[in-house]
């Protein structure tokens, strides 16, 4: 029985969706765009009313042999297909689509004034066009279809071109209801305008106040950086050798890289993707500055995004393997090409790919085996869930496969 319940709970869940889905034409909208979805709702569920009774006016006058309409009512039912089809295509296509399905229904019941009988102005659809207009046209441009329609209600009895059917008194009463339908939907449009300009302004201070705080935290984050860099140093003077030296150097260098990670997020109005070229590029100039390096020439070629998390973690696997390049890859002899490290990144539908490529001496295993190393296989597996590919052939060469 639950397992019943829960198939149709799941249905129901799917069913809900799609008619959400067909309501919207397809397209996602946030709690301040309240208005803009009823519009797509209005909009969508008129040119849908008006298909359906379309066909069943083509029936109606197949059946009765009235065959006089039914080409231009076959017109009208592929004209509002194709709205329906292109309002899932392009937004842009709302205002057009309105207009279109506007004028239909307006012609629709002047039509009914001009030509119907007196009993047609007792359907109840007729008095739910007020609330359409509103969310066909928005307020503005609902106001000027709303003064052309009541207009020709009003001079219907008074023009000599149709014999009207109905009174003076029925036009006149008729107009009225209109009119105070129209502006009873008109303020509660304003309100509904009202209140998505409200919640708009919170979502933008909510927006502002979390970037104050991420500015704060990257900014906190950065010089307790640098405090950590400072008192390392200070903690190991006493003992300072060169492999200490060494050793500050190396730490130094990955501390920094995650710091000016920090640093620019902390300068940016919106915290968002930072601009990876201009990381990358201050990564490997703090390392050529930290290292001797006129012998060896830098090749850089980035087109990619990626997040903070994972540029924090690129940074660092970037760092350690040229600096190690950097330190072991090229002996002292000359090279005719020259000594060269490449970094490669670049970004497709699936996937980022970095590679960083020395034409160096190749590796031995003591490196293989090494604590950054390990770190580098740590990083691209438990944090970037990616994969490693290393070649040893003509130099060392990494490539790395991060999932988007």
């Amino acid at each position: 029985m639950r397992r019943i319940l829960y198939i149709f709970k799941n249905k129901g869940a799917i069913l809900k969706k799609i008619f959400d889905s067909f309501y919207t034409s397809g397209w996602e909208f946030s709690l301040s765009e309240i208005n803009l979805t009823n519009r797509y709702q209005m909009i969508n569920i008129g040119i849908l009313l008006a298909t359906l009774v379309l066909v069943y006016a083509m029936i109606d006058g197949y059946i009765r042999h009235i065959g006089g309409m039914i080409f231009i009512e076959m017109i009208i039912v592929v004209m509002n297909i194709a709205m329906l089809l292109t309002l899932r295509k392009s937004k842009r296509a709302l205002e057009y689509v309105a207009s279109i399905i506007t004028a239909q229904y307006t012609f629709s019941f002047l039509a009914i004034i001009y030509a119907g009988d007196a009993m047609d102005v007792q359907q109840a659809w007729f008095f739910t066009y007020s609330t359409i207009l509103i969310y066909f046209q928005g307020l503005k441009r609902g106001h000027y279809w709303f003064i052309f329609f009541i207009g020709m209600i009003l001079i219907a009895p008074f023009q000599e071109l149709v014999q009207v059917k109905y009174s003076s008194y029925e036009i006149f009463y008729l107009a009225l209801v209109l009119v105070i339908l129209y502006t009873i939907t008109h303020f509660y449009q304003l309100k509904m305008e009202e209140s998505s300009a409200l919640i708009q302004e919170q979502e933008n201070r909510l927006i502002l106040s979390e970037n104050i705080l991420k500015k704060e935290l990257h900014h906190r984050v950065k010089n307790n950086m640098q405090f950590i860099i400072s008192l390392f140093k200070l903690k190991l003077a006493p003992f300072m050798n060169p492999n200490i030296q060494r050793v500050i150097k190396e730490v130094t260098f990955k501390i920094q890289g995650m710091s000016s990670i920090h640093d620019m997020l902390y300068k940016q109005s919106t915290p968002a993707n930072i601009d990876v070229s201009q990381y990358f590029t201050t990564l490997v100039k703090a390392l050529k500055n930290g290292y001797e390096t006129e012998h060896i020439k830098f090749d850089m070629k980035i087109d990619a995004e990626l997040s903070s998390d994972q540029l924090i973690f690129c940074g660092l696997i970037v760092n350690e393997i040229v600096m190690n390049a950097i330190k072991h890859a090229f002996n002292d002899k000359e090279n005719e090409g020259g000594w060269t490290i490449k970094l490669n990144i670049y970004s497709d539908e699936k996937q980022t790919v970095l590679e960083i490529y020395d034409n160096g001496t190749g590796m031995d295993e003591t490196r293989k085996i090494s604590f950054g190393s390990e770190m580098i296989e740590s990083l691209i597996e438990n944090e970037l869930k990616g994969k490693m590919k290393l070649e040893t052939d003509k130099g060392v060469k990494y490539t790395f496969y991060i999932p988007r």
